[in-house]
């Protein structure tokens, strides 16, 4: 014998147009997200209900961001320049851009090992802008960072 419904198809569209979420309508309802995720996923017009309600949610969040960063909320300020387009292409983004390292044997590229820092910049400086580390304690390694003729 199948379940009835609780529920009518009109009162979980109210629900989530009203609330946004799932667990918000749900709630209203009186009963589980996953009963709301079930009506939804066997309804169209639930499915379409969902999709409004969300998209409700986000304007109203945008609208909350807007009206922080216009009564100078710096902090709002502070998140829209670093997350939305617009403020990443000004350069606000929180993207660290890494420069590529290599490891070179400087046997390979000189004819001698350079013996000071200043010496092996001089030497590698047709590289590129180069800056010069030894891999650890003793190593005739160098790591080598590349920013330019090299790269």
């Amino acid at each position: 014998m199948p379940l009835t419904k609780r529920f009518t198809v009109e009162q979980i569209k109210a629900a989530l147009l009203q609330c946004g979420t799932y667990t918000a309508a749900a709630k209203s309802l009186n009963c589980s997200s996953r009963t709301i995720a079930n009506y939804v996923r066997d309804c169209q017009e639930l499915k379409d209900a969902a999709r409004q309600g969300r998209a409700a949610i986000t304007n109203r969040a945008e609208s909350n961001i807007a009206s922080a960063i216009l009564a100078g909320n710096e902090r709002a300020s502070r998140w829209w320049l670093q997350s939305s387009p617009e403020g990443k292409r000004l350069g606000y983004g929180t993207r660290v851009e890494v420069a590529p390292a290599v490891l070179i044997n400087p046997e390979d590229y000189a004819p001698h090992r350079p013996a000071t820092w200043a010496e092996a910049r001089e030497v590698y400086a047709d590289i590129g802008d180069v800056l010069l580390e030894p891999t650890e304690e003793g190593s005739r390694d160098w790591t080598v960072l590349l920013e330019g003729k090299g790269a």
